[in-house]
C-alpha cells in the first residue's frame, strides 16, 4: 500500500494537482492515511463500570449491566476461553484469614498446546504467600465490608498494593486477562496493572474504577480485560497495585486467561485497500493505450 500510494501521490504532482489525474479532489490528510503505514497495535480494552454509592458494607449492587455488557464483549473475541469462578476451588477453606495460605495454581485449557498453569500468589517479600482467602457469600449476602461474589457464591479476596500485593504468574505467555473486581477504589485511587514479561516490565495499565472514599463506594462493580493479537505484546505476569500506594481489598472474581492462538482474528479495515483499487482502475482506464490512440 506504501508504493501505491507514493506512486499516486507522484503521478498527481507530474499532472498538476490530484483533480488533474482523478477528476476530483482530495484532502491530504486522507492521502495521508492512505500513505502511512499501520502502527504496532495497542491492546484492546474492555472495561465497565457500575457504581453504587447506597450499597454500604452489606448490599449488593442488584444489576452491574456496564460490567456485564463489557464482559460479554470480552468474551466473544475468545474462543475455547474458560472462565474461573472460585466456586470449585478447595485449595483454600472459605472463611479462612489472609497470610495463612498458599497460592491457588489454576488450569486453564489452551487448544493450541498444554494447558496455561497460572499462579495466583503474592508480589511482595514473601511470593509464596497469596495474603488473601476464599470468601464465601451466598444469596444475596455480602463478607460484611461490600466484597461479594459474582458467580454463584465464592470469589477470592485479595489486596491490591501495599507490601506483598496480589500478582498472576503464568506457565507460558498470555495474550488476554480479564476479570471483575468488587468493591476496589472505595477508599481513593484506581486499580493498576503492571504487565511482565520475564523481568521485563511491559507498562502500568489504569484501570477504571468507581473511586471513593472512607467506603463511599462499597460494593461497586468493574470489569476489566485486556487482550492483544501482537507476539511482541504476550505478558507472564501481572502485578495488581493502587494508583495511591496503599492496599486495597478486593473480591476478584470471574478470572479469564487466554493465549494468543485463542484471540478471534478480526478481519482488517479495508477502506484503504478498496480506495486505492478504485483508484488504480481509473488511472488504468485513463492512461491506457485505448485511451491515447489518435481520433
Amino acid at each position: 500500500m506504501m508504493f501505491a500510494s507514493s506512486w499516486i501521490l507522484r503521478l498527481a504532482k507530474r499532472e498538476g494537482s490530484f483533480h488533474a489525474v482523478f477528476g476530483f479532489s482530495l484532502c491530504p490528510a486522507i492521502l495521508l492515511v492512505a500513505a502511512t503505514p499501520k502502527p504496532v497495535q495497542a491492546f484492546t480494552v474492555f472495561s465497565g463500570v457500575d457504581v453504587c454509592t447506597t450499597c454500604g458494607g452489606s448490599t449488593r449492587l442488584s444489576a452491574f449491566p456496564n460490567s456485564l455488557n463489557a464482559s460479554n464483549n470480552f468474551q466473544s473475541i475468545l474462543q475455547g476461553n474458560f472462565v474461573q469462578t472460585f466456586d470449585n476451588q478447595t485449595t483454600f477453606v472459605p472463611n479462612t484469614s489472609f497470610s495463612t495460605n498458599s497460592p491457588i495454581v489454576l488450569s486453564f485449557p489452551d487448544a493450541a498446546g498444554p494447558n496455561i498453569i497460572a499462579t495466583l500468589g503474592g508480589a511482595g517479600p514473601n511470593p509464596a504467600l497469596i495474603v488473601g482467602a476464599i470468601r464465601n457469600t451466598p444469596g444475596t449476602t455480602t463478607n460484611g465490608f461490600g466484597r461479594y461474589s459474582i458467580s454463584n457464591n465464592q470469589f477470592l479476596e485479595v489486596p491490591a498494593g501495599g507490601t506483598n500485593q496480589f500478582q498472576i504468574s503464568v506457565s507460558r505467555a498470555i495474550a488476554v486477562i480479564g476479570f471483575y473486581g468488587v468493591d476496589i477504589g472505595d477508599f481513593g485511587g484506581s486499580l493498576t496493572l503492571e504487565l511482565f514479561n520475564g523481568a521485563t516490565s511491559l507498562g502500568t495499565r489504569l484501570v477504571p474504577s468507581p473511586t471513593g472514599s472512607s467506603g463511599s463506594t462499597d460494593g461497586s462493580i468493574l470489569f476489566y480485560g485486556i487482550a492483544t493479537s501482537n507476539p511482541a505484546e504476550v505478558f507472564d505476569r501481572v502485578v495488581f497495585n493502587t494508583t495511591i500506594g496503599t492496599g486495597d481489598v478486593f473480591a476478584f472474581d470471574n478470572l479469564s486467561i487466554a493465549s494468543l492462538q485463542q484471540v478471534v482474528p478480526t478481519p482488517a479495515p479495508a477502506a484503504g485497500a478498496l480506495f486505492l483499487l478504485g483508484v488504480i482502475g481509473r488511472l488504468r482506464r485513463r492512461y491506457s493505450p485505448s485511451h491515447h490512440q489518435p481520433q
